[in-house]
Formats: C-alpha cells, sequence, structure tokens
C-alpha cells in the first residue's frame, strides 16, 4: 500500500509549454497537481476551514520563477 500524502503534497510533476504573464511569453512551466488544507468559501463561513481540502493546479515559470495556484474544483 503506498504512504498517505501529506497536506500540500505534490501528486504529479511534469513541464509543460504555456503562457506566462510576467515574461509576456510562452515559457517553460512546472504544472504539478496538490492537495490544500483550508481555503475560503462555506468552509471558512462555518468555522471548518482547518478540515477543508482541495485540490489546486499549481504552475511556476522557469524563467521568471513566478507561481500561481488555482483550484480546479468548483466548490
Amino acid at each position: 500500500m503506498p504512504p498517505a500524502m501529506a497536506d500540500n503534497a505534490t501528486s504529479t510533476d511534469t513541464v509543460r509549454d504555456e503562457h506566462c504573464p510576467t515574461c509576456e511569453s510562452t515559457t517553460s512551466q512546472r504544472v504539478t497537481i496538490e492537495i490544500r488544507t483550508g481555503g475560503s468559501g462555506n468552509a471558512a463561513r462555518r468555522g471548518t476551514e482547518k478540515y477543508s481540502r482541495g485540490p489546486y493546479r499549481v504552475t511556476e515559470c522557469l524563467r521568471c520563477t513566478r507561481s500561481t495556484a488555482s483550484r480546479i474544483d468548483n466548490r
């Protein structure tokens, strides 16, 4: 059985060419999918944000190191 992933653990790691707003061009980006805890929305309003986890797509430009994260699901 594989070990359980810790909070904020990386589940995938790949390099893709995508647009970087900082570099204003298409650059190589490291793309990962992470499970992050906390956040906003209904869980925060109920006071349960520490129990809330969700998948995030994280990109990091390999040229300028700009990093962005966006939640994958719409909850």
